[in-house]
């Protein structure tokens, strides 16, 4: 038997876990769901042993966490998995090792409420017992701990995950588990943390102006200083003029017009500045034996604010891929507005 769920997942979930009979292994990234939990501890009542492998962060071991001491306190076994190690993103079920629901659903109000979510149910006894080796390899990786820690977010996490933090909360608090002014208290301490970890500007110290054949620059804005130009045997091609505003852009296509090109080399070179002997850059050998103008070589050319010059060519008939990088000196090559 093999079910697709989409709808009604919480309660599906809570079935399976009343009907169990032995064991129960849940391996789920967030768990907040109460519903959920009260079936949960109401199997341990019956004597069926349960092990819970869950993400050690905010979400389920924070203010708003579920009361996991009585879990524990009945016997349940539970392994936590620290988010600063490596996200544990399950969301599994094993019912008495012959039954595995397995899915996008985490265990919480969000994804009951809020998300579009799927599950797919399975007694299959390979898939059975492929998830049962799963879990019990996530149960060694993961640890246990005494007692049920009480998990302070720090400054970093909150900013970072602060839009799945305010999800599920506002979800509790839609379904009234967590109070009507926990949004408004989160909201306060983004703003707390915010002015603590971007701190005021000091004023601007006021510098020189840029100046560029009678123009002055804009702080922050880079012009290149030289003419740039690619060589080949098809001739040159500029892509960077003196005064030009970086960062820069653009592609092109060569194509190779002598005919029958075996073991010859198309070349291509780089003239970096006015008057100088061309650099040469690479280039491609052992083409293949074509009529003129049958070979095409497609280029891109960029030059980025910082004057990094990234180079690349694909030859598209021998299928080969040429691809340099040669930094500009500022100063000398480009120069920047402050």
């Amino acid at each position: 038997m093999i079910e697709a769920h989409f709808e009604n997942i919480r309660n599906l979930i809570i079935s399976k876990i009343r009907n169990s009979k032995t064991e129960i292994k849940i391996a789920v990234a967030w768990f907040t769901q109460r519903q959920l939990y009260d079936a949960v501890l109401e199997a341990l009542e019956r004597g069926v042993k349960v092990s819970l492998i869950m993400m050690k962060d905010f979400i389920n071991c924070g203010i708003y966490g579920l009361p996991l001491q009585s879990f524990v306190d009945k016997g349940g076994n539970l392994h936590f998995v620290t988010s600063r190690g490596w996200t544990m993103h399950n969301k599994f079920c094993l019912f008495d090792n012959c039954m595995v629901i397995s899915g996008s659903y985490n265990w919480t109000y969000s994804a009951e409420t809020r998300n579009a979510e799927n599950i797919i149910a399975t007694d299959d006894e390979i898939v059975c017992s492929r998830f049962d080796d799963y879990f019990n390899r996530l149960w060694e990786e993961s640890f246990a701990e005494e007692t049920v820690p009480n998990v302070e977010i720090s400054s970093e996490d909150f900013i970072q995950d602060f839009s799945f933090i305010h999800d599920e909360i506002d979800a509790m608090v839609n379904n009234k588990i967590a109070p009507q002014d926990a949004i408004d208290n989160l909201k306060t301490a983004k703003t707390e943390i915010a002015k603590i970890a971007i701190p005021a500007m000091p004023p601007l110290i006021p510098s020189e102006p840029v100046c560029f054949e009678g123009r002055i620059l804009k702080p922050g804005e880079v012009v290149i200083l030289k003419t740039i130009a690619l060589q080949c045997a098809d001739g040159s091609q500029r892509f960077a003029n003196r005064g030009d505003t970086l960062p820069i852009n653009k592609g092109g296509i060569y194509t190779y017009n002598e005919e029958g090109a075996v073991k010859e080399e198309f070349v291509i070179n780089m003239c970096s500045f006015s008057n100088s002997v061309p650099v040469r850059l690479f280039c491609f050998e052992n083409l293949p034996s074509l009529p003129a103008g049958k070979i095409y070589f497609k280029t891109s050319v960029s030059i980025s604010k910082d004057g990094l010059l990234t180079f690349n060519a694909f030859c598209s008939s021998s299928h080969e891929t040429k691809k340099i990088e040669i930094q500009l000196v500022e100063g000398e090559d480009f120069i920047i507005g402050k």
